[in-house]
Protein backbone atom coordinates (compact mmCIF):
# COMPACT_ATOMS: atom_id res chain seq x y z
CA UNK A 1 0.00 0.00 0.00
CA UNK A 2 1.16 3.52 -0.88
CA UNK A 3 0.33 6.26 1.18
CA UNK A 4 1.27 10.21 0.79
CA UNK A 5 0.28 13.15 1.58
CA UNK A 6 -2.53 12.98 -1.02
CA UNK A 7 -3.45 9.64 0.11
CA UNK A 8 -2.72 7.37 -3.20
CA UNK A 9 -3.82 3.30 -2.57
CA UNK A 10 -3.46 0.68 -4.32
CA UNK A 11 -6.17 -1.55 -3.03
CA UNK A 12 -6.02 -4.99 -3.23
CA UNK A 13 -7.67 -8.46 -2.34
CA UNK A 14 -6.46 -10.44 0.50
CA UNK A 15 -3.47 -12.80 -0.76
CA UNK A 16 -4.24 -17.04 -1.13
CA UNK A 17 -2.05 -18.01 1.97
CA UNK A 18 -0.36 -21.59 2.57
CA UNK A 19 -2.18 -22.58 5.47
CA UNK A 20 0.10 -24.03 8.15
CA UNK A 21 -0.41 -26.93 10.31
CA UNK A 22 -3.89 -27.01 12.17
CA UNK A 23 -3.94 -24.70 15.32
CA UNK A 24 -3.29 -26.23 18.86
CA UNK A 25 -5.62 -25.80 21.38
CA UNK A 26 -6.13 -22.80 23.20
CA UNK A 27 -3.21 -21.95 25.98
CA UNK A 28 -4.28 -20.74 29.23
CA UNK A 29 -2.50 -18.44 31.53
CA UNK A 30 -2.98 -17.14 34.67
CA UNK A 31 -6.13 -14.45 35.03
CA UNK A 32 -3.83 -12.30 37.61
CA UNK A 33 -1.31 -10.29 34.93
CA UNK A 34 -0.93 -7.15 36.52
CA UNK A 35 1.96 -6.13 34.10
CA UNK A 36 3.86 -6.82 30.96
CA UNK A 37 6.61 -7.85 32.44
CA UNK A 38 4.85 -11.03 33.99
CA UNK A 39 2.78 -11.54 30.96
CA UNK A 40 5.58 -11.52 28.76
CA UNK A 41 7.08 -14.15 31.19
CA UNK A 42 3.90 -16.25 30.66
CA UNK A 43 3.84 -16.11 26.74
CA UNK A 44 8.05 -17.01 26.88
CA UNK A 45 6.63 -20.32 28.58
CA UNK A 46 3.57 -20.68 26.44
CA UNK A 47 5.25 -20.52 23.72
CA UNK A 48 6.66 -24.25 24.31
CA UNK A 49 3.35 -25.30 23.71
CA UNK A 50 2.87 -23.61 20.32
CA UNK A 51 4.29 -24.87 17.56
CA UNK A 52 2.93 -22.18 15.04
CA UNK A 53 4.09 -19.28 17.43
CA UNK A 54 2.53 -16.42 19.11
CA UNK A 55 1.15 -12.89 17.70
CA UNK A 56 -0.38 -10.79 19.85
CA UNK A 57 -2.80 -8.34 18.43
CA UNK A 58 -5.54 -5.60 20.51
CA UNK A 59 -8.84 -5.73 19.63
CA UNK A 60 -9.90 -2.08 21.77
CA UNK A 61 -13.56 -3.15 21.55
CA UNK A 62 -12.78 -6.14 24.06
CA UNK A 63 -10.32 -4.40 26.35
CA UNK A 64 -10.14 -1.61 28.79
CA UNK A 65 -7.32 1.47 27.97
CA UNK A 66 -5.12 -0.43 30.57
CA UNK A 67 -5.33 -4.09 28.97
CA UNK A 68 -5.06 -2.53 25.94
CA UNK A 69 -1.36 -1.05 26.45
CA UNK A 70 -0.76 -4.36 28.57
CA UNK A 71 -1.11 -6.02 25.16
CA UNK A 72 0.72 -4.05 23.09
CA UNK A 73 3.81 -3.99 25.66
CA UNK A 74 3.48 -8.28 25.03
CA UNK A 75 3.54 -7.97 21.48
CA UNK A 76 6.83 -6.39 21.40
CA UNK A 77 7.98 -9.07 23.74
CA UNK A 78 6.88 -11.96 21.52
CA UNK A 79 8.96 -13.54 18.51
CA UNK A 80 5.84 -13.85 16.30
CA UNK A 81 4.71 -16.82 14.33
CA UNK A 82 7.06 -19.23 13.25
CA UNK A 83 7.76 -19.96 9.42
CA UNK A 84 5.68 -23.09 9.49
CA UNK A 85 2.26 -21.01 9.85
CA UNK A 86 3.73 -17.74 8.47
CA UNK A 87 1.24 -15.44 7.15
CA UNK A 88 -1.98 -17.52 8.50
CA UNK A 89 -1.71 -17.24 12.42
CA UNK A 90 -3.54 -14.23 14.25
CA UNK A 91 -4.14 -14.69 18.05
CA UNK A 92 -6.07 -11.73 19.89
CA UNK A 93 -5.70 -10.75 23.32
CA UNK A 94 -7.80 -11.30 26.18
CA UNK A 95 -8.48 -10.65 29.40
CA UNK A 96 -6.16 -13.74 31.13
CA UNK A 97 -6.67 -15.40 27.98
CA UNK A 98 -3.53 -14.68 25.47
CA UNK A 99 -3.11 -16.56 23.13
CA UNK A 100 -5.47 -18.43 21.53
CA UNK A 101 -4.85 -19.99 17.69
CA UNK A 102 -8.36 -19.60 16.21
CA UNK A 103 -6.87 -16.38 14.54
CA UNK A 104 -8.85 -13.14 14.15
CA UNK A 105 -10.71 -14.40 11.15
CA UNK A 106 -9.99 -18.23 10.54
CA UNK A 107 -7.74 -20.37 8.02
CA UNK A 108 -9.90 -22.57 5.49
CA UNK A 109 -8.30 -23.93 2.66
CA UNK A 110 -5.44 -21.91 2.71
CA UNK A 111 -7.05 -18.56 3.08
CA UNK A 112 -6.47 -16.07 5.40
CA UNK A 113 -9.88 -14.13 6.66
CA UNK A 114 -8.55 -10.75 9.31
CA UNK A 115 -10.13 -9.22 10.90
CA UNK A 116 -12.80 -6.63 9.31
CA UNK A 117 -13.11 -3.35 9.45
CA UNK A 118 -16.96 -1.93 9.56
CA UNK A 119 -18.22 0.80 6.85
CA UNK A 120 -19.22 2.78 9.14
CA UNK A 121 -15.69 2.64 11.47
CA UNK A 122 -13.68 3.19 8.69
CA UNK A 123 -15.85 6.42 7.43
CA UNK A 124 -15.58 7.89 10.77
CA UNK A 125 -11.84 7.10 11.27
CA UNK A 126 -11.47 9.28 7.73
CA UNK A 127 -13.17 12.43 9.29
CA UNK A 128 -11.42 12.37 12.24
CA UNK A 129 -7.98 12.12 10.47
CA UNK A 130 -8.97 14.75 7.43
CA UNK A 131 -5.75 15.52 6.00
CA UNK A 132 -3.79 12.69 8.07
CA UNK A 133 -4.00 9.83 6.26
CA UNK A 134 -0.98 8.20 8.73
CA UNK A 135 -3.12 8.83 11.47
CA UNK A 136 -5.81 6.56 9.98
CA UNK A 137 -4.20 3.72 9.40
CA UNK A 138 -2.15 4.02 12.71
CA UNK A 139 -5.82 4.53 14.45
CA UNK A 140 -6.99 1.18 12.44
CA UNK A 141 -3.82 -0.62 13.14
CA UNK A 142 -4.19 0.11 16.58
CA UNK A 143 -7.42 -1.04 17.06
CA UNK A 144 -7.36 -4.21 14.09
CA UNK A 145 -3.51 -5.29 14.76
CA UNK A 146 -1.30 -5.72 11.52
CA UNK A 147 -4.00 -7.11 9.12
CA UNK A 148 -6.98 -5.90 8.78
CA UNK A 149 -9.83 -5.90 5.86
CA UNK A 150 -11.97 -2.85 4.46
CA UNK A 151 -15.14 -3.65 2.00
CA UNK A 152 -14.38 -1.40 -0.81
CA UNK A 153 -16.54 -0.91 -3.88
CA UNK A 154 -14.60 -3.48 -6.10
CA UNK A 155 -14.52 -5.77 -3.07
CA UNK A 156 -12.76 -6.48 0.38
CA UNK A 157 -9.30 -4.32 0.46
CA UNK A 158 -6.25 -5.70 2.65
CA UNK A 159 -4.41 -3.81 4.80
CA UNK A 160 -0.73 -5.31 5.70
CA UNK A 161 2.12 -4.32 7.43
CA UNK A 162 3.88 -7.72 8.28
CA UNK A 163 6.85 -8.48 6.26
CA UNK A 164 6.18 -11.70 6.06
CA UNK A 165 2.99 -10.57 3.49
CA UNK A 166 5.68 -8.10 1.80
CA UNK A 167 8.07 -11.17 0.93
CA UNK A 168 5.03 -13.17 -0.38
CA UNK A 169 3.90 -10.12 -2.73
CA UNK A 170 7.50 -9.49 -4.10
CA UNK A 171 9.81 -12.78 -3.86
CA UNK A 172 7.69 -15.49 -3.88
CA UNK A 173 5.47 -14.78 -7.06
CA UNK A 174 7.45 -16.26 -9.43
CA UNK A 175 8.45 -20.03 -8.79
CA UNK A 176 7.13 -22.01 -12.09
CA UNK A 177 6.72 -25.37 -9.50
CA UNK A 178 3.98 -24.29 -7.46
CA UNK A 179 1.08 -22.09 -8.22
CA UNK A 180 1.40 -18.50 -7.38
CA UNK A 181 0.94 -17.84 -3.70
CA UNK A 182 -0.17 -13.97 -4.46
CA UNK A 183 -1.98 -13.74 -7.94
CA UNK A 184 -2.20 -9.55 -8.40
CA UNK A 185 -5.74 -9.20 -8.70
CA UNK A 186 -7.54 -7.01 -11.55
CA UNK A 187 -8.54 -4.29 -8.90
CA UNK A 188 -5.10 -3.86 -8.70
CA UNK A 189 -5.06 -2.26 -12.09
CA UNK A 190 -8.55 -1.29 -12.29
CA UNK A 191 -7.48 2.35 -12.24
CA UNK A 192 -4.14 2.25 -13.78
CA UNK A 193 -4.39 -0.45 -16.82
CA UNK A 194 -5.61 2.05 -19.67
CA UNK A 195 -2.06 3.63 -19.26
CA UNK A 196 0.10 1.27 -17.42
CA UNK A 197 -1.47 -1.89 -19.32
CA UNK A 198 -0.77 -4.97 -17.34
CA UNK A 199 1.58 -6.86 -19.00
CA UNK A 200 4.65 -5.07 -17.22
CA UNK A 201 6.78 -5.35 -13.88
CA UNK A 202 4.53 -3.99 -12.01
CA UNK A 203 1.02 -5.57 -12.62
CA UNK A 204 1.83 -8.70 -14.29
CA UNK A 205 2.46 -11.97 -11.88
CA UNK A 206 3.60 -15.18 -12.79
CA UNK A 207 6.03 -15.86 -15.57
CA UNK A 208 5.78 -12.64 -17.36
CA UNK A 209 6.74 -10.47 -14.27
CA UNK A 210 9.71 -12.90 -13.99
CA UNK A 211 10.51 -11.91 -17.35
CA UNK A 212 10.45 -8.43 -17.01
CA UNK A 213 12.08 -8.07 -13.38
CA UNK A 214 14.82 -9.80 -14.95
CA UNK A 215 14.97 -7.49 -17.54
CA UNK A 216 15.74 -4.61 -15.42
CA UNK A 217 16.82 -5.95 -11.86
CA UNK A 218 20.37 -5.45 -12.53
CA UNK A 219 20.36 -2.04 -13.55
CA UNK A 220 19.13 -1.68 -9.70
CA UNK A 221 21.27 -2.99 -8.16
CA UNK A 222 24.08 -2.02 -5.75
CA UNK A 223 27.07 -2.70 -7.91
CA UNK A 224 25.57 -0.49 -10.88
CA UNK A 225 24.06 2.16 -8.64
CA UNK A 226 26.63 2.66 -5.99
CA UNK A 227 28.99 3.94 -8.24
CA UNK A 228 30.77 6.84 -8.06
CA UNK A 229 29.90 8.08 -11.65
CA UNK A 230 26.19 7.38 -10.68
CA UNK A 231 26.04 8.70 -7.22
CA UNK A 232 27.78 12.07 -8.70
CA UNK A 233 24.94 12.15 -11.34
CA UNK A 234 22.38 11.49 -8.79
CA UNK A 235 24.03 14.11 -6.46
CA UNK A 236 24.02 16.85 -9.25
CA UNK A 237 20.29 16.34 -10.06
CA UNK A 238 19.59 16.80 -6.36
CA UNK A 239 21.85 19.90 -5.77
CA UNK A 240 20.44 20.93 -9.14
CA UNK A 241 16.78 21.45 -7.27
CA UNK A 242 17.74 22.40 -4.05
CA UNK A 243 19.38 25.12 -5.21
CA UNK A 244 16.32 26.48 -7.33
CA UNK A 245 14.14 25.76 -4.23
CA UNK A 246 16.63 28.37 -2.19
CA UNK A 247 16.63 30.80 -4.74
CA UNK A 248 12.58 30.62 -4.33
CA UNK A 249 12.62 30.36 -0.68
CA UNK A 250 14.87 33.71 -0.67
CA UNK A 251 12.72 35.26 -2.73
CA UNK A 252 9.91 34.74 -0.50
CA UNK A 253 7.88 32.43 -2.68
CA UNK A 254 5.33 29.88 -0.77
CA UNK A 255 6.72 26.66 -2.26
CA UNK A 256 4.62 23.19 -2.67
CA UNK A 257 7.51 21.12 -0.97
CA UNK A 258 5.73 17.54 -2.15
CA UNK A 259 5.66 18.73 -5.79
CA UNK A 260 9.44 19.97 -5.50
CA UNK A 261 10.31 16.32 -4.07
CA UNK A 262 7.93 14.52 -6.81
CA UNK A 263 10.01 16.52 -9.63
CA UNK A 264 13.27 15.79 -7.87
CA UNK A 265 12.57 12.16 -7.82
CA UNK A 266 11.34 12.05 -11.03
CA UNK A 267 14.16 13.82 -12.37
CA UNK A 268 16.19 11.66 -10.67
CA UNK A 269 14.52 8.40 -11.94
CA UNK A 270 14.76 9.32 -15.74
CA UNK A 271 18.50 9.55 -15.85
CA UNK A 272 19.29 6.50 -13.72
CA UNK A 273 16.45 4.44 -15.36
CA UNK A 274 16.95 5.37 -19.21
CA UNK A 275 19.53 8.31 -19.14
CA UNK A 276 17.36 11.24 -19.87
CA UNK A 277 18.17 14.74 -19.18
CA UNK A 278 15.20 17.11 -19.58
CA UNK A 279 14.99 20.76 -19.58
CA UNK A 280 13.42 22.22 -16.03
CA UNK A 281 10.34 23.15 -18.89
CA UNK A 282 10.14 19.29 -20.17
CA UNK A 283 10.49 18.03 -16.38
CA UNK A 284 7.52 20.54 -15.38
CA UNK A 285 5.40 19.27 -18.72
CA UNK A 286 6.12 15.38 -17.54
CA UNK A 287 5.48 16.21 -14.15
CA UNK A 288 2.50 17.43 -14.55
CA UNK A 289 1.18 15.19 -17.34
CA UNK A 290 1.83 12.63 -14.54
CA UNK A 291 -0.02 14.36 -11.99
CA UNK A 292 -3.22 14.53 -14.00
CA UNK A 293 -3.26 10.67 -14.73
CA UNK A 294 -2.38 9.58 -10.68
CA UNK A 295 -5.30 11.73 -9.69
CA UNK A 296 -7.45 10.05 -11.85
CA UNK A 297 -6.30 6.82 -11.31
CA UNK A 298 -6.48 7.36 -7.82
CA UNK A 299 -10.20 8.64 -8.26
CA UNK A 300 -10.61 5.36 -10.76
CA UNK A 301 -9.17 2.56 -8.25
CA UNK A 302 -11.54 3.85 -5.71
CA UNK A 303 -14.07 5.25 -7.03
CA UNK A 304 -15.27 2.79 -10.14
CA UNK A 305 -16.81 4.20 -12.64
CA UNK A 306 -15.87 7.69 -11.82
CA UNK A 307 -13.81 8.15 -14.76
CA UNK A 308 -16.95 7.73 -16.89
CA UNK A 309 -18.86 10.27 -14.88
CA UNK A 310 -15.97 12.81 -14.84
CA UNK A 311 -16.83 16.13 -16.68
CA UNK A 312 -16.06 16.39 -20.31
CA UNK A 313 -13.29 18.96 -19.61
CA UNK A 314 -11.90 16.53 -16.73
CA UNK A 315 -11.79 13.21 -19.49
CA UNK A 316 -9.99 15.91 -22.26
CA UNK A 317 -7.28 16.84 -19.30
CA UNK A 318 -6.65 13.03 -18.55
CA UNK A 319 -6.43 11.97 -22.57
CA UNK A 320 -4.19 14.67 -23.15
CA UNK A 321 -1.88 14.14 -20.04
CA UNK A 322 -1.40 10.27 -21.09
CA UNK A 323 -0.83 11.38 -24.76
CA UNK A 324 1.94 13.45 -23.56
CA UNK A 325 3.37 10.25 -21.70
CA UNK A 326 2.63 7.79 -24.56
CA UNK A 327 4.83 10.19 -27.12
CA UNK A 328 7.36 10.90 -23.94
CA UNK A 329 8.01 6.79 -23.98
CA UNK A 330 7.65 6.50 -27.57
CA UNK A 331 10.45 9.17 -27.94
CA UNK A 332 13.19 7.22 -25.61
CA UNK A 333 12.00 3.89 -27.26
CA UNK A 334 13.13 5.56 -30.78
CA UNK A 335 16.22 7.41 -29.40
CA UNK A 336 17.75 4.34 -28.05
CA UNK A 337 16.89 2.07 -30.81
CA UNK A 338 19.05 5.11 -33.23
CA UNK A 339 21.94 5.15 -30.85
CA UNK A 340 22.24 1.50 -30.41
CA UNK A 341 21.26 -1.00 -27.69
CA UNK A 342 24.26 -1.64 -25.04
CA UNK A 343 24.13 -2.33 -21.43
CA UNK A 344 23.76 1.37 -20.14
CA UNK A 345 20.24 0.96 -18.21
CA UNK A 346 16.83 -0.06 -18.10
CA UNK A 347 16.10 0.95 -21.31
CA UNK A 348 18.46 -1.66 -22.77
CA UNK A 349 17.30 -4.26 -20.64
CA UNK A 350 14.06 -4.01 -21.85
CA UNK A 351 15.11 -3.55 -25.68
CA UNK A 352 17.15 -6.43 -24.95
CA UNK A 353 14.73 -8.86 -23.66
CA UNK A 354 13.38 -12.06 -25.08
CA UNK A 355 10.83 -14.44 -24.35
CA UNK A 356 12.62 -18.09 -23.16
CA UNK A 357 10.71 -19.98 -25.13
CA UNK A 358 9.72 -18.03 -28.72
CA UNK A 359 12.63 -15.92 -28.48
CA UNK A 360 10.81 -12.81 -29.63
CA UNK A 361 11.27 -9.52 -28.20
CA UNK A 362 8.47 -6.93 -26.80
CA UNK A 363 6.19 -5.00 -28.91
CA UNK A 364 6.43 -1.09 -28.90
CA UNK A 365 2.90 -1.31 -26.67
CA UNK A 366 4.72 -3.24 -23.88
CA UNK A 367 7.84 -1.24 -23.82
CA UNK A 368 6.01 2.01 -23.79
CA UNK A 369 3.76 0.15 -20.59
CA UNK A 370 7.35 -1.23 -18.82
CA UNK A 371 8.37 2.66 -19.08
CA UNK A 372 5.77 4.46 -18.08
CA UNK A 373 5.48 1.94 -14.95
CA UNK A 374 9.14 2.13 -14.28
CA UNK A 375 8.65 5.93 -14.20
CA UNK A 376 6.20 5.82 -11.55
CA UNK A 377 8.01 3.18 -9.61
CA UNK A 378 10.97 4.73 -9.93
CA UNK A 379 9.80 8.03 -8.62
CA UNK A 380 6.28 8.53 -6.94
CA UNK A 381 6.75 6.26 -3.27
CA UNK A 382 9.70 8.06 -2.61
CA UNK A 383 8.83 11.36 -3.40
CA UNK A 384 5.96 10.20 -0.94
CA UNK A 385 8.66 9.27 1.86
CA UNK A 386 10.55 12.99 1.52
CA UNK A 387 7.06 14.52 1.30
CA UNK A 388 6.06 13.10 4.27
CA UNK A 389 9.84 13.21 6.25
CA UNK A 390 9.41 17.03 5.32
CA UNK A 391 5.84 17.08 6.60
CA UNK A 392 6.74 15.94 9.96
CA UNK A 393 9.96 17.50 10.40
CA UNK A 394 7.72 20.81 10.20
CA UNK A 395 5.23 19.74 12.85
CA UNK A 396 8.42 18.68 14.79
CA UNK A 397 10.69 21.10 16.20
CA UNK A 398 12.50 18.86 18.35
CA UNK A 399 13.17 16.20 15.85
CA UNK A 400 14.36 18.94 13.62
CA UNK A 401 17.05 20.34 15.97
CA UNK A 402 18.06 16.50 16.51
CA UNK A 403 18.27 15.90 12.80
CA UNK A 404 20.45 19.50 11.90
CA UNK A 405 22.90 18.14 14.84
CA UNK A 406 23.33 14.96 14.00
CA UNK A 407 24.01 16.47 9.98
CA UNK A 408 26.46 18.99 11.76
CA UNK A 409 28.30 16.38 14.14
CA UNK A 410 28.36 13.01 11.37
CA UNK A 411 28.94 15.16 7.61
CA UNK A 412 29.60 18.62 8.85
CA UNK A 413 30.88 21.06 5.76
CA UNK A 414 31.90 17.87 3.76
CA UNK A 415 29.88 16.85 1.09
CA UNK A 416 26.97 14.39 1.84
CA UNK A 417 27.73 11.46 -0.44
CA UNK A 418 26.12 7.78 -0.87
CA UNK A 419 28.94 6.10 1.33
CA UNK A 420 29.16 8.71 4.32
CA UNK A 421 25.27 8.70 4.79
CA UNK A 422 25.71 4.87 4.38
CA UNK A 423 28.07 4.92 7.83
Amino acid sequence: MLVGPRLFSHAIRPPVMRAGPAAPDRVELGTDLPNATLLAQELEQAKESCPNGISVATDKKGLQKADTALAQQASLATAGPAATAVATQQSQFRRGVCPYLATMGKVEQGVLEPEAVGKLEFASGLVRNLGNAAGLFEELHTAHGSTFQVQGANGPILFDTRPETVEQLLVRTEDPRNPPLFAKSALASHGMAGLFGTDNVFLNDGPGWKLSRQAVMPYFSSKHVHTDERVAAIDGIVSRHLDRLADQVGAGAVVDLQEIMEKTTLDVALNHIFSANLSPDRLDEIHSAFAVVMKASAEETMLPGSSQRAEEGTKARVKQAEARLEAFADELIAGRRSQGVGERDALDGLLSMRHPDTGEGPTDGQLRHEILTLMLAGHETTASLLGWTLCELARNPEGQAQARDEIEREIGSAEPGFRSLKG
